[in-house]
């Protein structure tokens, strides 16, 4: 018997090991590259860096618009560290502090959009 017992508590410890062995060294792959950080109205980022805020992902639609801040999920309204969000577009979102500074987060910051003249041409 104890020629079974031994090779299977070895197999049971090793398979509960290997899991966190093997995603030691992973990093998470929803975090935005490094660099990704908010801009302020006025086009600096200075606010952001102070602020440290990460704009990860919107969902805009179904009677309810939300943006994930930093792994929060914020609705539009509602207060994320004392900033109120004001406004989810497509690109980016709008908070507003108590003081009146206004903070722009962009999932895309320095990314200009660009229309082709195919889709000017087929919007007319």
């Amino acid at each position: 018997m104890s020629e079974m017992f031994y090779p299977s508590l070895m197999l049971l410890l090793l398979c509960s090991v290997t899991p966190s062995v093997v995603t030691a060294g992973l990093n998470d792959p929803m975090q935005p590259p490094a660099g990704y950080r908010a801009v302020d109205a006025a086009g600096s980022n200075r606010a952001a860096d102070r602020a440290g805020w990460v704009l990860q992902s919107i969902k805009r639609g179904g009677g309810r618009d939300l943006a994930m801040i930093d792994g929060v999920l914020v609705s539009l309204g509602e207060r994320y560290r004392g900033a109120r969000l004001t406004k989810i577009n497509a690109d980016g979102v709008v908070l507003q502090r108590r003081s009146g500074r206004v903070l722009v987060l962009e999932l895309t910051p320095g990314v200009q959009k660009q229309v082709s003249a195919e889709m000017e041409i087929r919007s007319k």
